[in-house]
């Protein structure tokens, strides 16, 4: 089980390589919650306790998360009206997209990840 949102979580995404092919200190799995927060999770079955990493940025409940298809960067959306891109080496955010006149809900990568879509 992995314990650490304050809120409830509203989306899950699977890093899109296979667990083979993942460094052991991963990330695994990343997750949205309405505590305002993206977490990145490393599933090792040697830890009592999953590790993860907090992306904090968003001022409002985050909708959605997703990994890009190289696995390096994640993506987010938000009722707080924008979406961000996020680098899961340096734990820092790339970029936010503002000016959305509503919350921003789901978003895709395109398979070879040049396009992204809300």
């Amino acid at each position: 089980m992995l314990k650490g949102h304050s809120d409830r979580v509203n989306s899950i995404a699977f890093h899109p390589f296979s667990l083979a092919s993942i460094p052991k200190v991963g990330p695994n799995i990343a997750t949205a919650s309405s505590d305002c927060n993206v977490k990145i999770w490393t599933c090792n079955d040697e830890w009592q306790e999953q590790k993860c990493v907090t992306f904090k940025g968003h001022e409002d409940r985050v909708n959605y998360v997703d990994f890009h298809p190289m696995g390096r960067v994640i993506a987010s959306t938000s009722h707080d009206k924008t979406w961000r891109l996020w680098d899961i080496e340096t734990k820092k955010e790339l970029m936010i997209q503002e000016g959305h006149s509503n919350a921003v809900y789901p978003l895709s990568f395109q398979d070879d990840g040049a396009l992204l879509v809300r």
